[in-house]
């Protein structure tokens, strides 16, 4: 906004016109709130959100409307791989590359006893997930409520995610 404003109003010599909305970290208001500023204001990009799971509930309504959406912190893994979309860009990572390295580095050190924890909405399930892809130990998950436990080893057949450091043949310039 600031740059639009020293710039004139103007991005790239183009008359720019930058709308604020807010959210409210509910998906499906945001999802609607993605879809009017597509459909009745006609916006060209989108940029935002900061959370997975509000980057889940948009793209679909941003990039079916024609407009791109721009992710500067949302990660969600999913993206960079079946579900990419060539007007969607993530300018920060996935959610599930740090801990896919973090898990290589606990299994080449030789960890045996380990917790995780993370939030239970998209991006707390894709750095759990990216953990578990390279610890290669046997795992016993426990959830709510405490009594709840079961014992499974992770899946070691599972193919090597897509990351932004990797090109996808089915979306080469969303992840680049």
């Amino acid at each position: 906004m600031l740059a639009v404003e020293a710039m004139g109003g103007k991005l790239g010599g183009l008359e720019t016109e930058i709308t604020t909305v807010d959210d409210e970290l509910k998906p499906d208001i945001a999802a609607n709130k993605a879809r009017e500023l597509v459909e009745r204001d006609d916006a060209d990009f989108v940029v935002g959100p900061i959370f997975s799971n509000i980057l889940m509930a948009i793209a679909k309504p941003v990039t079916d409307g024609g407009a791109f959406l721009i992710s500067p912190n949302a990660g969600t893994s999913n993206f960079a791989g079946a579900e990419c979309n060539a007007n969607l860009f993530v300018s920060s990572y996935q959610n599930d590359q740090v801990h896919e390295v973090l898990g290589k580095y606990a299994e080449d050190t030789g960890y045996k006893r380990l917790f995780l924890l993370a939030p239970n909405y998209q991006a707390g399930k894709d750095s759990l997930a990216g953990f578990k892809r390279s610890y290669k130990a046997r795992w016993s998950t426990r959830s709510t409520p405490r009594s709840a436990s079961s014992t499974s080893p992770p899946n070691s057949r599972r193919s090597p995610p897509s990351s932004p450091m990797r090109s996808s043949p089915s979306c080469p310039a969303a992840w680049a």
